[in-house]
């Protein structure tokens, strides 16, 4: 999956050829059979819930926090783009979009990241389709963000398109500054 094919039926054969190394790093058992692709769509489901996947990303956070006592006081929110090797497909697993550039034939992706600055731990990562705006991506970032912090406040960084309106609304009402 991290090579570019998201679907699951690739995850198989990947495991048939670990069979003796994954045990190793996972310290349990498996076989072939246990990475079908109906078994990780039935295993991975419950992440594809927001409220779910929004509990757990923050609950994950929280651990390299506690553990290192970080305190940075600033949020780094920004929307690298990405080429993809696919076709555009409104019902692929991440939408792709036509690129805005001069390579029209090349779809990209958009990730937009919350990041705690300067330490590059991220907070809140959502993906969306590479022909969209940056300003949609940037409210719902930032909230997540600082509800995986735990505090609001923070100084927000980001690129001019935290200037849209609706984004200086968010960050006024989480009592923060950009």
């Amino acid at each position: 999956m991290s090579r570019g094919d998201p679907r699951l039926v690739q995850v198989e054969p990947w495991v048939a050829n670990r069979l003796c190394t994954l045990p190793t790093g996972t310290g349990q058992a498996g076989e072939r059979l246990d990475c079908t692709d109906d078994r990780l769509e039935r295993l991975l489901r419950p992440w594809s819930d927001a409220t779910r996947w929004v509990q757990c990303e923050s609950s994950l956070n929280q651990h390299p926090v506690r553990v290192s006592d970080l305190s940075p006081e600033r949020l780094h929110v920004d929307s690298p783009t990405a080429s993809a090797s696919a076709s555009v497909s409104p019902e692929g697993v991440l939408p792709c979009g036509p690129r805005q550039d001069d390579r029209p034939a090349l779809p990209h992706v958009k990730g937009m990241q919350a990041v705690l600055d300067p330490l590059g731990i991220p907070l809140a990562t959502d993906g969306g389709s590479g022909e969209r705006a940056d300003d949609p991506l940037d409210v719902p970032c930032i909230e997540r963000g600082q509800q995986s912090w735990g505090r609001s406040g923070l100084l927000l960084v980001g690129a001019c398109t935290m200037a849209a309106p609706a984004t200086r609304a968010c960050i006024a009402r989480a009592g923060a500054e950009y």
